[in-house]
């Protein structure tokens, strides 16, 4: 029996490249979805390579409230966030406005939410989130970044990140499942992006090993172009490595080995 999983790159909107990439992806169905980052300035520029691809891959926002300008840094964010200085009511309204701006590019609504370096999981955040999920993105997805502790040990390049990211996610999981919004089921794909880490041939067999349905593994392919060299994102080479993998002819072979088939949708 084959088993449905989830695909998803990050970032498309962030540079061309990064778009590009995805797009070219999707269609090649190497990718089940895509999740945008409609604050950024490529954004409407890019979103119309989306658009043939209605009904073949899932789109979905990536809450950006950190990297991108007038946004703090990851740390910053969460220090007010576990200092209780976030104002729910203007999480919600940053949320309201990055929907928006997903539907001045698609004419639509998202099919699921994630966030840019997982911020959607802190506190203040994640009560915004939940609240946006159950009214208006409700019928909608929400990435789940907890990860049973057997498999995470077993999976993860780095256990001691994907268990602190583990433990961060538990409330928003929890919280999640009490009020029935749907949320995939597993997550890896985490490492070091900018650290000393194995090829993307090494890792993702890794992430597909004792794959359940319903899995979401993220990745962050790219053509590193000069916008994303001259942006604020820090991560150029692991994109470029990540595209060409995926666009290869062992990524099948690895998904086929591991008796997984990737889904365009929650199973």
């Amino acid at each position: 029996m084959t088993i449905p999983i989830l695909l998803c790159a990050d970032d498309f909107g962030l540079s061309p490249g990064v778009s590009r990439a995805i797009a070219e992806l999707l269609g090649r169905q190497r990718l089940s979805a895509t999740s945008c980052m409609t604050h950024a300035p490529y954004w409407l520029e890019t979103a119309s390579l989306l658009k043939p691809l209605a009904g073949r891959a899932m789109i979905g926002l990536h809450l950006t409230l950190t990297t991108l300008p007038p946004h703090p840094t990851l740390g910053a964010l969460a220090k007010q966030a576990f200092l209780g200085r976030l104002k729910q009511a203007d999480i919600e309204a940053e949320i309201n406005r990055q929907i928006d701006a997903f539907e001045t590019g698609l004419s639509r609504l998202p099919d699921f939410l994630d966030g840019h370096q997982h911020a959607h999981v802190l506190p203040t955040i994640r009560d915004a989130v939940l609240k946006i999920m159950s009214t208006r993105l409700k019928g909608s997805w929400l990435r789940d970044v907890w990860e049973p502790l057997p498999d995470l040990f077993r999976n993860a390049p780095n256990p001691i990140k994907s268990l602190a990211l583990n433990g961060l996610g538990f409330s928003l999981h929890r919280q999640a499942k009490v009020q029935g919004i749907p949320a995939n089921q597993g997550f890896r794909g985490a490492y070091d992006l900018l650290g000393p880490h194995q090829p993307p041939e090494i890792l993702f067999p890794r992430f597909l090993a004792g794959a359940k349905p319903n899995l979401l593994i993220m990745c962050h392919p790219a053509y590193v172009d000069q916008a994303l060299i001259d942006g604020p994102d820090p991560v150029h080479a692991p994109r470029e490595a990540e595209r060409a993998y995926l666009a290869s002819d062992l990524f099948p072979r690895h998904l086929a080995q591991a008796g997984v088939a990737l889904s365009m949708g929650l199973r």
